[in-house]
């Protein structure tokens, strides 16, 4: 029986972020490294959690996936207002 995985909270790491998204795009170690041009054996390590990637190899990974950043925190204007300054 499979370990079912859990989505990622906001507050995790964007490796452990990508990780999941990794894990559940369906695509195997093998075309992503050949859609990207990351060794399946670095793909491998880190999905494992044994290794992290190159900030250039979590780009790429980033753009093949479609992925994007999303803040979730307000605004620096907006937080100097909440805050009362």
């Amino acid at each position: 029986m499979s370990k079912a995985l859990r989505h990622p909270k906001s507050a995790d790491t964007l490796s452990k972020q990508l990780r999941w998204y990794v894990k559940n795009c369906g695509v195997s170690t093998y075309r992503l490294e050949r859609e990207t041009g990351i060794h399946n054996s670095a793909l491998s390590r880190f999905l494992r959690g044994e290794r992290g990637l190159s900030t250039e190899s979590m780009d790429t990974m980033g753009k093949y996936l479609k992925l994007v950043l999303v803040c979730k925190r307000p605004e620096p204007s907006k937080h100097k207002k909440a805050l009362g300054s």
